[in-house]
Order: structure tokens, then C-alpha cells, then sequence
């Protein structure tokens, strides 16, 4: 038990900047997208 300790101590302290990294990673693939979607929809109107 004294072991585990430790670990619990690094996923805790790893979890958040590994729930931010895949917010960002999401949010950057959204905007990528959404950019993306925006030029098809440019060079259709114009």
C-alpha cells in the first residue's frame, strides 16, 4: 500500500493537463473545421 501512493499523487496530478490537452486538441480540430468549411463556403459564393 505504501506504493500507491505515489501513483495516486501523479494521476492526480497528471489528470488535469490531460483533460486540457484533449480540450484544446478538440477545440483546435473544431476551429480547423469550422475555417476550413468557411473557404469551401467562400469559394462557392464567390
Amino acid at each position: 500500500m505504501v506504493d500507491d501512493k505515489p501513483m495516486r499523487i501523479g494521476w492526480v496530478f497528471y489528470f488535469p493537463y490531460i483533460f486540457v490537452a484533449i480540450i484544446l486538441h478538440l477545440f483546435i480540430s473544431f476551429c480547423y473545421c469550422l475555417s476550413i468549411d468557411m473557404a469551401e463556403a467562400n469559394t462557392v459564393v464567390f
